[in-house]
């Protein structure tokens, strides 16, 4: 898996690469990867307080582990409850524009940087149906590439089943956000119930 994750950075050799990180098994998978690559590189967590004192504890998990191992790490803190109760809004969809924007505003800090996230295959199954069921048209059915000029995603042709194969194997720490567990998120019905019966339902889809 290092292996893919490396041939693909070769086509994309930035100065400085900045990782969205969750603290959940796939980022924290990504930043053990770039560790091991011996890449420069960078984290930046978003603390969104929905989840009250999970929230927090993901923070400090991820500045706790970026700092036992020398990786420059910024946290951003924001009361996304508040400002939706003020402007409204879709809380997913407002969760990833901070989260994007936080990503944008670091980068443009620093020189020859890309944006990089922990997307994988699993992600990109989910992406398509949610933009078929949403009759989001055919550039939306093509779901996230692995590269633009803002972002690289490296993991987009790798399964979550070898990404969970490999935080095993290196027994690599991470955080499990409760919230993936409620079926109430369109994303996570998809994931939980909708996709696991269609496939074994019709294992050639």
């Amino acid at each position: 898996m290092r292996k893919k994750v490396h041939s693909f950075l070769l086509k994309y050799p930035y100065s400085h690469y900045v990782l969205a990180c969750s603290g959940g098994i796939d980022s924290m998978v990504l930043v053990h990867c770039f560790s091991e690559l011996n890449l420069p590189f960078s984290v930046v967590h978003v603390n969104y307080q929905l989840r009250g004192k999970d929230s927090n504890e993901d923070a400090r998990f991820v500045k706790e582990y970026c700092a036992a191992h020398g990786i420059p790490c910024r946290i951003k803190k924001v009361n996304l409850k508040k400002q939706l109760e003020q402007e409204g809004g879709n809380l997913q969809q407002e969760a990833r524009n901070l989260r994007y924007a936080f990503l944008r505003e670091y980068v443009k800090k620093l020189p020859n940087a890309i944006a990089v996230t922990a997307h994988h295959e699993d992600d990109q199954l989910e992406t398509f149906w949610l933009h078929l069921v949403r009759n989001s048209g055919l550039s939306g059915l093509s779901g996230m590439r692995d590269a633009t000029s803002e972002i690289l995603r490296p993991f987009l042709g790798i399964s979550r089943k070898t990404i969970e194969r490999y935080a095993l194997k290196h027994q690599i720490p991470f955080r499990e956000d409760r919230s993936n567990a409620e079926i109430k998120y369109l994303r996570n019905f998809f994931r939980l119930e909708a996709l696991p019966y269609l496939y074994q339902t019709h294992p050639s889809l």
